[in-house]
């Protein structure tokens, strides 16, 4: 009987030493983010926890809820084992989904009488429509009733967790106090440049400001967190990041379930908030200037290089908030030179008959170069160009940029110009197609033209005009005015006098090899 004793006692002893202890992190004591472009961030946390010898599972809870699960590592823990991402957070969906076939409650609100009945029913489909029995052959879906409805569950699933976690099972060979580094991706966070250009009243300087806009379209809040954005490529393959959903639970009302839903899509929302943040952007642009002025003497996010890339690290810790944009400003120039002009832009297929007048676009070059009042790199995103009148500053015109380093040219697109135009009017037109082999299907067609240009100013000043036609298989010769070749394409510049015409002559020849042609 005592060597049965004892035998029971090591069993009894070998299974509680197979079930570890639980060591939980809450939160992060410190974290950084840095924010990439496209739907990318990395996040960085330090966290202290009392770790026990032996086998102990460590909970860190709080982590992002789009974390990108095989991206994760951990720094400070010895005799790492396994470790698991748990992402059945608790949500309208999860609970719906973990809930199927169980026993819930409906509740129902009278509009007139605000009386409150509850009816106990059991959920039987969620995933495209909330669907519930209450016995007898009666089945009906929520929201359909015309009444307030609401489903009631009297437990949340065991599965379900409050918060997304991330746990790691370890093996330690000593007790004590670890400091432990977390760092892993998430989607869900991005960062866009945006600028403002105010236009001086001649239109020949401006003022730039940019703001560095941080997105957080993600559930969890990084609070005081060290920040910073990295402009650049980033070449992240061909795969499509895992992202986990926390979409709340939507009914439906039968037959309609996927034309009328009670609630819109997921990405409907996603792009009404990024056009309500676009128009509150340029309504309270010079809101934002001054209310940053006044919070902080210097509000710059600092540029630092980093191989490839350039780094802008936010100066002071801030707050990057679930479901929140912040703007932080990263550049602010005055009096920086440009020219004003106007654009004509003709690609490589020759006009064939005589066009209404084309209206130029008007333009604005400038060199992005400390000499000319800016020098600094201009990372990808929209310019809104403003310009002041008597009375107020009004909006001209937006474009887009890519990566603009120092010393490089930039030309942003305005408007379609009022007041400057071309007549284009087409002659000695041929066309001839040449067969170089029947066997192996080749032709080369050639088309041949004269292009006459008639560019006329209208307005009371003088204006500069580039007539700009590609040279992608296209010849020019005999052009009646000078022109030079820049980045495949020929150039002519123009200065029209004011209430007056120009008028520009050439001969287009171009050249299309067919490779796989058929008769």
């Amino acid at each position: 009987m005592r060597a049965v004793a004892l035998a029971l006692a090591v069993l009894v002893a070998d299974v509680a030493a197979a079930e570890p202890n639980v060591v939980v992190s809450p939160a992060p004591e410190d974290v950084a983010v840095t924010l990439y472009r496209y739907d990318l961030a990395l996040v960085r946390e330090t966290r202290s926890v009392e770790l026990p010898e032996g086998l102990a599972v460590v909970e860190l809870r709080g982590v992002s809820d789009s974390i990108l699960p095989g991206s994760a590592t951990v720094e400070g823990l010895d005799g790492l084992i396994e470790r698991n991402f748990d992402y059945a957070v608790l949500s309208g969906e999860s609970l719906v989904r973990t809930s199927l076939r169980q026993q819930v409650s409906v509740r129902r609100t009278q509009p007139g009488s605000g009386k409150t009945t509850l009816e106990p029913a059991t959920l039987i489909a969620g995933e495209h429509g909330v669907l519930v029995d209450f016995g007898e052959g009666r089945i009906e879906a929520l929201d359909c009733s015309g009444l307030a409805e609401a489903l009631v569950f009297d437990r949340v699933p065991a599965t379900l967790r409050a918060e997304p976690t991330l746990s790691v099972r370890v093996r330690s060979e000593s007790a004590g106090r670890r400091t432990l580094e977390l760092l892993y991706l998430a989607s869900g966070l991005s960062w866009s440049a945006d600028y403002n250009l105010r236009l001086s009243p001649d239109g020949h300087s401006f003022d730039l400001e940019g703001w560095l806009t941080l997105s957080n379209r993600s559930g969890t809040t990084f609070a005081n967190a060290e920040t910073a954005v990295l402009a650049g490529e980033l070449n992240r393959g061909y795969e499509l990041p895992w992202r986990l959903s926390l979409r709340a639970a939507e009914s439906h009302c039968w037959p309609f379930g996927d034309l009328w839903s009670s609630k819109r899509s997921e990405l409907e929302r996603e792009i009404e908030s990024e056009l309500k943040r676009s128009e509150e952007l340029m309504l309270n642009i010079e809101e934002i200037t001054v209310t940053a002025r006044k919070r902080e003497p210097s509000v710059y996010a600092e540029l630092e290089a980093l191989l490839d890339y350039h780094l802008y690290r936010v100066p002071w810790r801030t707050s990057v908030a679930a479901r929140q944009s912040k703007q932080i400003r990263f550049i602010d120039r005055r009096g920086v030179r440009v020219e004003p002009l106007y654009l004509l832009d003709f690609g490589s297929e020759v006009v064939e008959e005589a066009l209404e007048p084309v209206d130029a676009m008007a333009a604005l070059r400038f060199v992005n170069r400390g000499q000319d009042g800016l020098g600094l790199p201009l990372p990808e995103g929209k310019i809104s160009v403003t310009q002041q009148t008597d009375r107020e500053y009004l909006l001209i015109g937006q474009d887009a940029i890519r990566n603009i380093p120092v010393n490089l040219p930039v030309e942003l697109s305005i408007a379609y110009a009022i007041g400057v135009s071309d007549r284009i009017n087409v002659r000695d037109l041929s066309k001839r197609t040449l067969l170089f082999s029947l066997f192996r299907g080749r032709a080369l067609s050639v088309t041949q033209a004269t292009i006459e240009h008639e560019i006329v100013n209208s307005k009371d000043a003088p204006v500069v005009v580039e007539v700009r036609q590609s040279l992608y298989e296209v010849e020019i010769s005999r052009a009646s005015r000078p022109w030079r070749r820049e980045r495949d394409a020929a150039i002519w510049r123009l200065e029209i006098p004011a209430r007056s015409s120009v008028r520009l002559e050439y001969r287009a020849r171009v050249r299309e090899d067919w490779e796989d042609w058929e008769s």
